[in-house]
């Protein structure tokens, strides 16, 4: 059995790493203040990698009126276009949604990550290539559509599967080469997105 004195370190360790995760978690989602802007810079990057990232004033003290999303807009040599659908949480019946949520909400934060847009480009172009399709560009589109207000006098609110958009901007964008086509076969780091939107 280990001494005391052996396990208090150890002890105060692991409460001081709780401590600090819980403080950074609710720093993070506190009202804006000089202490948060200062220190959000290095937090932020630290919850995101460690999946402590939370949003819980989502409803507060504004709502959000924005709703977004990322697509993959393949060109080809020929000039035509193909899009890839990020996954779409709306589009998933309710019971996959417990199990996909999580990994759809990393798909889309994937893309504030610059390191990681090539890869995905690359794996976009693979996904599209063949004989007779080769492509030759991909485009991370970033589309931002406006949340319409709640219709007065009405209890339930039709939520669409997709809102029209009301803009877009290329987000990143790859010119594909010829050396990203030929290793199709190897494991990629994304997998097909499920319950995608068209």
């Amino acid at each position: 059995m280990p001494k005391l004195s052996a396990r208090i370190p150890r002890r105060v360790l692991i409460n001081l790493f709780i401590l600090l995760n819980l403080s950074a978690i609710f720093l993070r989602n506190s009202p804006p203040a000089y202490a948060k802007d200062l220190l959000s810079h290095y937090l932020q990057p630290y919850l995101y990698l460690t999946g402590l990232e939370q949003n819980w004033k989502m409803y507060a003290p504004e709502i959000n009126a924005v709703n977004f999303d990322f697509v993959g807009r393949v060109t080809f040599q020929d000039g035509t276009q193909r899009l890839w659908p990020f996954p779409q949480m709306a589009n998933l019946p309710v019971w996959r949604r417990f199990f996909k949520g999580r990994r759809i909400e990393w798909v889309g934060r994937v893309c504030n990550y610059k390191p990681f847009l090539p890869d995905l480009a690359r794996y976009i172009a693979r996904l599209y290539h063949t004989k007779e399709e080769v492509p030759a560009r991909v485009d991370i589109v970033f589309h931002w559509s406006t949340i319409p207000p709640p219709i007065e006098g009405q209890d339930h609110q039709p939520i669409p599967a997709r809102f029209p958009h009301s803009g877009e901007v290329v987000h990143y964008a790859y010119r594909v080469v010829q050396e990203d086509l030929l290793n199709k076969d190897r494991p990629p780091v994304f997998s097909p997105p499920t319950g995608s939107g068209n």
